[in-house]
């Protein structure tokens, strides 16, 4: 052992090591042996990086060769798939698309070929409104008509003093869509429309009639579509839906034989006017309580004296009355009649027997269990 290590101690490198470092004769070995390890290893790992190199060239190699020839594959078989549809297409000319269609297929390709986020922007696009709301000036009166995409008139509003106050009815209208209700109601003629009516049981807007109380349903469903356009007209040549509008004046003599009548429906209450000989001549919206309907009552009772009463032709030369109170709202609509005349006499006979008609409440005190039985 001894004699190895003078060897190493002896060797000329380590001797000039220590006299150019300056160093113990056993340190100056320590430094040129590390040394040596130290190079080695280098070269060791410099040999390992240089395989593993020339092993990930020879990958990249080899694959473009098995990339280019599938799509060839692909690409010839798509290419001859169309070439067959077009020649399927010119033997038969009546499957030929429309261009509907066409452009439904062609938004089909375009969609797959763009990301995710862009095809939800294409989706929001398309379902954008299309509908529209007109402000027309009806005599004194303002209004506006929310007509759908064909043109249909969906709902006219109630009157409004200035087109200041028609423009901030169709806002409140928006801020209703979700938490209004609408009501359905039939004429006796069998015809059906649907009120827009608000938490606090004002009307906002009336429908046109429909023949069928499910056309009325599906109507006042899909009215909230086209309300929230942002599409506003005004329409200063137009006129609404009714042809005609005159404001109905009578002085009648009051009577002491007529009587509200406050019945429970099956979604709330409702009182009617009942004439002497015992013709209901106006009927109520519902409301959720009784008190509600009893107080509603009483703001009739004196709504027909100190509000107005319209009665409106039709572009069917149909006749309605309508009782606004002072503050041009809503109040009462009645039927729709085929005479002018007939629509004033019921005017008339509200006029005569609402004064002094007394209450009869006919509510019978049941359980949910039995109203919807």
């Amino acid at each position: 052992m001894e004699k190895i290590k003078e060897l190493l101690l002896e060797n000329p490198i380590v001797q000039w090591v220590e006299n150019t470092l300056k160093l113990p004769s056993p340190w100056s070995a320590v430094v040129l042996y590390g040394i040596i390890v130290l190079v080695f290893v280098l070269v060791i790992v410099i040999i390992c990086c240089a395989t593993k190199k020339k092993k990930v060239t020879e990958v990249k190699e080899e694959t473009p060769s098995e990339v280019v020839e599938e799509p060839k594959e692909e690409v010839n078989e798509t290419v001859e798939e169309k070439v067959e549809e077009v020649q399927e297409v010119e033997e038969t000319p009546e499957e030929v698309p429309t261009i509907e269609e066409a452009q439904e297929q062609v938004q089909e390709v375009e969609e797959t070929k763009e990301e995710a986020p862009i095809v939800e922007e294409e989706v929001k696009k398309s379902s954008r409104v299309a509908g529209k709301y007109v402000i027309v000036q009806e005599g004194p009166n303002w209004r506006y008509k929310l007509k759908a995409s064909n043109g249909e008139v969906i709902i006219v509003s109630e009157p409004y003093t200035s087109e200041k106050a028609v423009r901030n009815g169709i806002e409140t209208l928006k801020r209703n869509i979700e938490i209004s209700r609408c009501d359905i109601v039939e004429d006796k003629h069998g015809l059906f429309s649907f009120r827009v009516i608000t938490k606090q049981g004002r009307c906002l807007a009336t429908s046109a009639n429909y023949k069928t109380k499910v056309r009325a349903e599906s109507a006042s469903n899909s009215y909230k579509r086209w309300a929230k356009s942002e599409n506003i007209i005004l329409d200063e040549g137009g006129t609404l839906d009714h042809t005609e509008v005159e404001k109905i004046e009578v002085e009648i003599k009051e009577e002491h034989n007529g009587k509200f009548i406050i019945k429970q429906e099956k979604t709330g209450y409702i009182y009617q006017l009942v004439a002497s000989n015992g013709r209901i001549i106006a009927t109520s919206n519902i409301y959720k309580s009784k008190e509600s309907c009893l107080e509603a009552c009483e703001k009739f009772r004196l709504c027909v004296y100190e509000g107005s009463f319209y009665v409106y032709k039709d572009k069917n030369a149909k006749y309605q009355f309508k009782l606004y109170n002072k503050q041009s709202r809503l109040v009462l609509a009645g039927e729709v009649y085929a005479e002018k005349h007939r629509a004033v006499s019921v005017i008339e006979s509200i006029k005569k027997h609402a004064k002094y008609a007394v209450v009869v409440d006919n509510v019978i005190e049941t359980t949910p269990e039995e109203v919807n039985a």
